[in-house]
């Protein structure tokens, strides 16, 4: 699948069917592939086979209803203050491979291969329930290894007049595509909260088409759509603040509207966290 898109990156306009965000070319635009692409994505989407285990079927129900669906206690009592335990001496023994400064504040993370000799976030990692629930969500036959898998740490900075851009609400693409987090730490305001606006996964609640169309043709855009808490109003929409107790899962089809909130200085927030993303047309 990679090879494929690969070739379609090379030709731009097979770049209609491929899982950029935006194409870069005025002239396509104008034509109205940016709504185009959104239809077939969806159309897509809602033909693909429906890999739903009855076990998780109602918390797949509340994903596709809100877009957002919140598991409480995911993991045995026992089996999470493992986890909690090699999570922390994971981040203090093997360094943060990447980090990325987000206006005053600083995301780090180690991937699946640098936790090789943590036995239980690796089983974390790969435990059948999230497989389950990814494969129901984006309704694709796929499994554990096709997900990219992380542990996270979120620093909240003092404030330095700069601004975290994932503060503010967006989408992360024009199709269907699913994150995770496992909170490790306890999730209050203090430490930056996630953020989701309930129906935002549905194209008829944001009238996606036409604003998607009116954003492909402003060529300072290189990122998927930001919508201003006015514009949200004007929606009839609303944002849901996720504080949660550690051991929650949630689930998010971050083709709706969501952000982080800021928190306070000094604060961090730890997760595992899973994203797929793959072409939407294949």
């Amino acid at each position: 699948m990679s090879r494929i898109n690969t070739v379609l990156s090379r030709v731009p306009i097979l770049d209609i069917f491929s899982n950029k965000k935006l194409i870069k070319n005025n002239f396509i635009n104008r034509l109205g592939t940016q709504p185009f692409r959104i239809w077939l994505a969806d159309k897509r989407y809602a033909l693909r086979s429906k890999f739903l285990d009855e076990s998780i079927k109602g918390h797949i129900e509340t994903l596709q209803k809100d877009g957002v669906v919140v598991i409480e206690n995911f993991l045995p009592q026992e089996v999470f203050d493992q986890l909690e335990k090699e999570c922390k001496e994971a981040l203090k023994k093997e360094g943060r491979s990447r980090r990325r400064q987000d206006g005053p504040n600083e995301y780090s993370n180690l991937s699946i291969r640098n936790l090789g000799d943590y036995k239980t976030i690796q089983d974390v990692f790969h435990h059948k329930e999230i497989e389950k629930l990814f494969k129901a969500a984006e309704r694709r036959n796929l499994n554990i290894n096709q997900i990219t898998r992380l542990l996270s740490c979120l620093t909240q900075g003092e404030d330095n007049g700069t601004i975290d851009p994932e503060t503010n609400l967006h989408e992360d693409t024009f199709f269907n595509t699913h994150k995770a987090w496992l909170y490790i730490t306890d999730v209050e305001m203090k430490n930056a909260p996630f953020v989701y606006v309930k129906g935002s996964n549905d194209h008829s609640k944001t009238d996606r088409l036409k604003k998607s169309y009116e954003y492909s043709l402003d060529k300072n855009n290189i990122h998927s759509r930001r919508i201003s808490e006015e514009q949200l109003k004007e929606l009839g929409l609303e944002e849901t603040i996720f504080t949660a107790k550690k051991n929650t899962l949630v689930l998010a089809n971050t083709l709706g509207f969501h952000r982080r909130m800021r928190g306070e200085a000094g604060n961090i927030r730890i997760g595992m966290a899973f994203s797929a993303r793959f072409n939407p047309f294949l």
